[in-house]
């Protein structure tokens, strides 16, 4: 299911017009990016959370060079399932 499919379901089981479906979509996506840079997890029950996942810096070597690098400390969104998400499935 892609966005489109998504909007078109929720405009099937809802009285909403697709374009507030679409904007209502859109807000969600920056409510979330902005809540996730500044470090907050987003909650959604019965589905999961969005977390900031931290990877460590590390050093390793480059394979052409074989010349030891420095990889920097990553902030990466990471998204982990609720119990009742996971077993919905099987």
């Amino acid at each position: 299911m892609n966005k489109k499919d998504l909007i078109t379901a929720l405009k099937n089981q809802t009285n909403l017009k697709t374009k507030d479906i679409e904007s209502l979509f859109e807000k969600f996506a920056q409510i979330t990016q902005s809540s996730l840079q500044k470090g907050e997890t987003v909650v959604l029950p019965y589905l999961g959370k969005f977390v900031v996942k931290t990877r460590k810096s590390r050093i390793q070597n480059n394979p052409r060079t074989n010349a030891k690098m420095t990889i920097p400390t990553k902030h990466l969104p990471n998204f982990r399932s609720s119990k009742d998400f996971k077993t919905c499935i099987y």
